[in-house]
């Protein structure tokens, strides 16, 4: 069956829902639209509901966008149309900043795709309101590269790809990346032996951010970051800001590793 556009199915669902009961109406009545096949209510299978469901789901969106952020070995910041998205890539889960091979991964996934365009091929929205997408660059799968490289797992809770799984058992065998650990402990099992926020005491003021700056501020994502980020002197990092007030006041946000309040 071709696939038909949106707005025709929606006439045509309309045009079925309004066929009276039988003998409720003349057969003028019944006529179909001028211009439009007559349709009646068994024509729209549940097939066709199906594709008239993925047109109109927001889950199915493809879009391209330019890296504007890394937040870490899995996640990042996609420019689209002036507005930020924040991505979380599909099959693939990275070490958390306090594990091994956290910083790696991020770093990783930075060369890969910072300040690059990207098609961003929309799977889900998770509970943090993230997009979960597959995401590529020059073609390549970002995820893929991360988890042949070793610096990502297959995440087979949420991932059925085989290519996926073949990758990882490529880059294990190969002792590539987190792989050169006898026992490296998968970022899942490492979120849940984290302690409770409730029971963990308050963090100690950042100096970062009570330092009287300078601050450089990313005139695209509208980031600032103080000196000790790695993006401190990135290209579009243009803005100069004395203090953290005077940045935040300026329309810029902190960047959230290395600039906290």
């Amino acid at each position: 069956m071709k696939r038909l556009p949106a707005l025709l199915l929606l006439l045509l669902c309309a045009q079925a829902l309004s066929v009276p009961e039988p003998g409720g109406a003349s057969a003028a009545a019944l006529a179909p639209t001028p211009g439009f096949p007559r349709v009646v209510a068994q024509d729209f299978s549940p097939r066709v509901a199906s594709v008239v469901a993925q047109d109109f789901s927001p889950a199915s969106a493809r879009f391209t966008g330019r890296v504007v952020s890394v937040l870490d070995g899995d996640s990042l910041i996609v420019l689209r149309d002036g507005r930020q998205v924040e991505v979380r890539l599909y099959g693939v889960d990275a070490p958390e900043g306090g594990q091994a091979f956290g910083s790696v991964a991020k770093r990783f996934l930075s060369n890969l795709v910072f300040g690059k365009t990207v098609v961003v091929e929309v799977r889900d929205i998770d509970r943090y309101k993230r997009s979960v997408a597959r995401v590529t660059v020059d073609g390549a799968d970002v995820s893929l590269d991360i988890i042949r490289a070793g610096f990502g797992w297959h995440y087979t809770q949420y991932s059925n790809d085989a290519r996926y799984a073949a990758a990882e058992q490529e880059a294990r065998a190969a002792s590539r990346g987190l792989w050169q650990d006898s026992a490296p402990i998968a970022p899942w099992n490492y979120r849940q032996r984290r302690p409770s926020p409730l029971l963990t005491p308050p963090p100690k003021p950042s100096s970062a951010a009570s330092a009287p700056g300078p601050f450089h501020g990313n005139v695209s994502s509208h980031v600032f970051h103080g000196s000790s980020c790695e993006y401190y002197n990135c290209k579009n990092c243009t803005a100069v800001f004395k203090t953290h007030e005077a940045a935040v006041a300026a329309g810029y946000r902190p960047h959230t590793d290395c600039v906290r309040r």
